[in-house]
């Protein structure tokens, strides 16, 4: 008499003693669930996936979590490529850190990319780790700068250009008051 071969895993045919009627056995974490468990794929003979859905879950976690750390690789290796053109071997091409920045910037697709680059990295890292800390401590410290420089305003796509002219009228009076107060600084300096 020949043996009877096992079944296959993730499939229970009926016949199968170790497995009860509407239930199936997971191939990934063996598990035996009810068909709920599984999500339905008319593909397969008994109707459902071979995974149960915590573990699918878990495997598309982990893929996306390998698939944000390669882009988080390849962006890396882009900007040390970018900084290591822009800025060259002599003191004299050194790049002005606005430029630098906006090659940053480039290399990781805008700033919308760069933030979500930021986010991701931030979400891979452990809770209380340093990358978190370095990354909350940057925002903060991007927010002050902002801040402090008038430019918290709303976008430029968002302004009329009523208030893209109200806008660049209140900063070149700040200009202007910080010239003046200068000269005013550099002419006491003089007297003194």
């Amino acid at each position: 008499m020949a043996k009877k071969k096992p079944p296959a895993p993730g499939f229970a045919p009926d016949d199968n003693p170790d497995v009860p009627e509407g239930m199936k056995r997971c191939s990934r974490c063996l598990s035996i669930l009810l068909f709920r468990d599984f999500d339905k794929d008319a593909t397969k003979p008994d109707g459902h996936r071979y995974n149960c859905k915590r573990c699918r879950a878990t495997t598309k976690a982990e893929l996306e979590r390998k698939e944000i750390a390669d882009k988080a690789a390849e962006l890396d290796r882009r900007a040390v490529d970018i900084i290591s053109k822009v800025a060259g071997t002599g003191a004299a091409s050194i790049p002005h850190v606005a430029e630098l920045f906006h090659h940053l910037v480039d290399v990781f697709g805008g700033p919308e990319m760069l933030a979500q680059h930021c986010m991701g990295t931030y979400l891979v890292s452990k809770p209380g780790s340093p990358a978190r800390q370095k990354i909350l401590s940057m925002i903060m410290q991007m927010a002050v700068k902002v801040t402090d420089s008038g430019a918290a305003s709303m976008p430029l796509d968002l302004m009329t250009d009523e208030d893209i002219e109200n806008e660049l009228n209140k900063r070149m009076e700040r200009q202007v008051e910080e010239k003046i107060k200068l000269r005013i600084a550099d002419a006491e300096e003089k007297t003194a």
